[in-house]
């Protein structure tokens, strides 16, 4: 049996299920959840909930090093050893990059449907982004300016200007549709000459409402953020599609951003 801990916020519990999940593929073993740091943490709840994700049996004693073997994640990139774990490990990490878990891709698409019964009220705007040219625009600040997330840090004003000048050159007649957690400074910030819209929050009231809108979208500018990189990563694929990510994820430079775009990804 494989054991995945799942903590922090939506995007970094996908990457973790989704690399548990891959493992104990690999293995043909059953897979559980460690959901136990949301009892210790309750700024962010569980949110896999909100997916078509195969409920497991989440009530697990600590396991013991005894019978378990424990692998915490070494570094921030893709590890080579992660296979060579043993069909009885405990795994504890971020696991963000599609090297984990490229081979159940087709299955992790289907499992991170969002419910219907969360978002059937946004069906109509769904099927416009769907039908447009459409760009979804991602700034993440909120909790990047908090003190703990340094390590991250906020992307620069560069980096969507250097993103929109690539898009005006290659994909014309796009409508950029635009999310946010600080809307105000967007609006107040970067400059856009082409169609747009700002969604959040003018349309959705929470974050999967986001998360599923920002999927819907063609094409992707996305922030250093698992959240957008999961709405990047779940749209629709198709040869034109383009996807647009930060080349340094990182601020604290030590960490590696070498694997966390897919191969196919623009990094600016």
């Amino acid at each position: 049996m494989i054991i995945i801990e799942i903590k922090k916020g939506l995007g970094n519990q996908l990457f973790q299920y989704a690399a548990g999940k891959s493992l104990a593929a690999f293995h043909r073993v059953p897979l559980k959840l460690d959901l136990s740091s949301f009892y210790r943490d309750k700024s962010r709840p569980y949110s896999l909930s909100f997916f078509e994700v195969e409920q497991f049996d989440t009530s697990l004693p600590v396991p013991s090093s005894q019978h378990y073997n424990f692998y915490h994640e070494p570094f921030a990139h893709f590890d080579e050893g992660f296979f060579k774990c043993p069909p009885y490990s405990y795994l504890s990490g971020f696991w963000q990059s599609e090297k984990y878990f490229a081979g159940i891709a087709d299955v992790l698409r289907k499992e991170f449907r969002v419910k219907d019964q969360y978002v059937s009220h946004l069906t109509v705007k769904a099927a416009e982004i769907r039908n447009e040219e459409s760009v979804c625009l991602h700034v993440r600040r909120g909790d990047y300016l908090q003190p703990g997330y340094e390590f991250l840090g906020v992307l620069s004003l560069k980096y969507y200007i250097r993103a929109l000048d690539y898009l005006k050159s290659t994909l014309p007649g796009y409508k950029l549709y635009i999310f946010s957690d600080d809307i105000e400074w967007v609006k107040h910030t970067i400059k856009f000459d082409s169609p747009h819209e700002f969604i959040s929050p003018s349309i959705q009231s929470s974050s999967i409402e986001d998360f599923y809108l920002m999927q819907q979208c063609r094409h992707h500018i996305i922030a250093n953020s698992s959240f957008s990189w999961w709405t990047a990563w779940l749209s629709e694929k198709s040869d034109s599609q383009i996807i647009i990510c930060p080349k340094i994820w990182f601020a604290d430079r030590r960490l590696s951003s070498e694997d966390i775009a897919s191969a196919s990804w623009i990094r600016l």
